[in-house]
């Protein structure tokens, strides 16, 4: 509680030391400058007097050349805004600006002139001499405005009394002319230096710190499979950096106009960015409100850039709706801090807090508001930063809760080393019935190999002996039948998979030679069919014996001359599975006579068997159908006989 209660303190001394502040250079900007100076104030020092210009004369001309007429005077540091460009077209525009000085109010020693906020390019005259220009080229595109310049005079061009400094500054969107001091160059190299490193050097390391935050926040996102949270952050960090791009470069790749109007949007969107990474952070179950609220205000910023044509009315609302953004952000901060009462909420609710503070600075500083001077410099491109350290806070967290989880797996271990330990006992027993089954399908195998090489070597050698020696028929058709069985056999031996359809496509092709040379016509009618899981050498021998039964009994006796073999899906009590059959036109029989034989008895065992139910239909002059229906999983016997056959 000390904590939380010196933090809220320190923040509000930070915002009451603000606002007086603020009150302080409103008065002193709104006081007169030192009496009996014109258009200038005069600051001593140690080193000797500088001059820093509070007025000059203007004019706004469409030549390159400084002109001759037209002067008016004005406050020092005018700018020109866009809409008040429009009358001379798309050509860029030119205004001109002069402050006159009395050499006799500088002191001796080589003297420089101090300049920043000018918009954009820029040359400088001393007495009608150019000294400085900062382009090379007149179509160099130029932002340069947040930039500030040291310029050495030369001595010579110095006269001895009255003195004309004329600038020339050209721009084809907001003509702006900065403010401007001489004196020693001692002095303001070290005003330059001290700027420069507020408004340049530090914003740009920051700013690229940020950048490399960014790219870390997305690449965690992309392989890391890491929150939206992630995504949030990369990119609104990349977004406020694009922001504050007018403010730490002077190069501008996209123009003059769209550097200058592009900023303030995307300065919206980070802080649309801020306010959903907040959502996000203190888990806020209304991410939908919050993107509406966002596009919402961003169609309204667009709508009035479009209605108005202003676009300093638009950027103005850009940093309000921005600032408006944060402090909703804030205030669901602190919201979810007062329950939860977390420093990581509060950390961040103070980080937006200060965010909000530097943002009303800026606004403050902005030219077509010019409340204050302020610092003396922008904090815009320190913002992003400074929100970059608050989702340290969501890194931090992550961070935390991954080194909890690492000490809950530690307390784990332990215990999951002994269910390794029986797991693994498991997984050795499994192996070795893995081993006993590998030696049973190589001695399998072996079996096949002795079997087709020898039994098999030995019956075809019988049957072709037969064949020359012209043996009875009937011993030749013997021993065609033993070898067909023979093979009937391999092959219920080959692993099939499952697959009843490539069954019994082994099977026609073992018995085709003697169907055709009975003269039967062979109809194949089989559809796809999934594979029956329990479908092993044992249960495919069962298959084969009853296929092979039911085509013997149309050959020997039914007097056939078409055999249709077939299969196909098909229920059986509501369980799914598929029906195979063989079915002929012969003279048929009744299969619950005396002349249905042992035949049909070994068929209905071997498909009770099988868990399977089997079927002869059959009549004098219809022929017979012999089908047998088999589970695609076998748990139950699918029928049970009433009696026994």
């Amino acid at each position: 509680m000390k904590l939380r209660r010196r933090a809220f303190s320190i923040v509000a001394r930070l915002f009451l030391v603000l606002g007086l502040w603020i009150a302080l250079d409103v008065a002193a900007n709104a006081a007169p400058g030192p009496s009996g100076l014109a258009g200038y104030t005069v600051t001593h020092t140690a080193l000797g007097p500088s001059l820093h210009f509070t007025d000059a004369d203007y004019v706004l001309a469409d030549q390159y050349s400084i002109p001759a007429a037209g002067w008016r005077p004005d406050r020092a540091g005018l700018t020109l805004a866009y809409e008040q460009l429009r009358h001379q077209g798309r050509a860029p525009k030119v205004l001109w600006t002069r402050m006159r000085f009395d050499r006799a109010a500088l002191g001796g020693g080589p003297l420089a002139i101090y300049t920043q906020g000018n918009r954009d390019r820029l040359r400088v005259f001393l007495n009608g001499a150019e000294i400085y220009r900062n382009f090379a080229a007149p179509a160099d595109e130029i932002v340069a405005w947040y930039e500030p310049i040291l310029i050495p005079i030369p001595q010579e061009r110095l006269r001895a009394g009255v003195n004309d400094l004329t600038v020339c500054i050209v721009s084809r969107y907001d003509l702006g002319a900065g403010t401007f001091d001489i004196g020693p160059n001692s002095i303001l190299a070290g005003k330059f230096r001290w700027m420069y490193l507020w408004r340049i050097d530090i914003p740009r390391k920051v700013n690229f710190a940020m950048v490399m935050l960014a790219y870390g926040a997305l690449l965690y996102w992309i392989f890391g499979r890491g929150k939206f949270e992630f995504l949030v952050i990369g990119a609104s960090s990349f977004l406020w950096f694009l922001s504050s791009y007018d403010f730490i470069f002077s190069g501008s790749p996209v123009g003059e106009l769209t550097s200058s109007v592009l900023p303030a949007y995307l300065l919206f969107l980070g802080a649309g960015g801020t306010l959903l990474f907040c959502s996000e952070f203190v888990e806020f179950g209304h991410r939908r409100w919050v993107l509406a609220t966002i596009a919402a205000a961003g169609l309204l910023l667009a709508g009035l850039h479009a209605v108005t044509g202003s676009n300093h009315l638009a950027d103005g609302a850009a940093h309000l709706l921005a600032m408006a953004l944060v402090a909703v952000a804030m205030a669901l901060t602190v919201a979810v801090w007062r329950r939860s009462r977390s420093i990581e909420h509060l950390m961040l609710a103070l980080i937006l807090a200060l965010f909000i503070a530097g943002a009303i600075h800026d606004f403050g500083r902005l030219w077509y508001v010019h409340a204050w001077n302020g610092l003396g410099f922008f904090l815009q491109p320190y913002d992003g930063f400074i929100l970059c350290i608050a989702y340290l806070a969501s890194f931090g967290r992550s961070s935390a809760a991954a080194f909890l989880s690492l000490r809950q797996l530690n307390a784990d271990l332990e215990g999951r080393v002994i269910r390794a330990r029986q797991e693994l006992a498991v997984s050795e027993e499994k192996r070795r019935e893995l081993e006993v089954a590998s030696a049973i399908e190589s001695e399998r195998e072996r079996l096949l190999r002795e079997i087709h090489d020898g039994i098999g070597s030995n019956l075809v050698t019988a049957l072709r002996i037969a064949e020359q020696q012209h043996q009875p028929t009937s011993t030749i058709r013997t021993l065609r039948r033993a070898l067909s069985d023979l093979k009937i056999t391999i092959d219920s031996l080959e692993p099939v998979e499952g697959d009843f359809v490539a069954l019994l496509a082994n099977l026609r092709h073992r018995m085709e030679g003697d169907l055709r040379e009975a003269g039967l016509k062979c109809l194949w009618r089989v559809a796809d069919c999934r594979p029956l899981p329990w479908l092993d050498a044992t249960n495919a021998l069962h298959v084969l014996r009853i296929f092979q039964e039911a085509v013997g009994n149309s050959l020997t006796h039914a007097g056939a001359d078409t055999l249709e073999i077939g299969c196909h899906e098909e229920a059986c009590g509501g369980r799914p599975g598929l029906i195979a059959y063989v079915a002929d036109n012969g003279r048929g029989f009744d299969p619950e006579g005396p002349a249905a034989g042992k035949g049909i008895q070994n068929m209905r065992s071997r498909a009770r068997a099988l868990h399977g139910q089997f079927e002869c239909v059959a009549g004098a002059g219809a022929g017979t159908r012999v089908s047998i229906w088999l589970p695609y999983v076998r748990d139950e016997p699918a029928w049970r006989p009433s009696k026994s056959p």
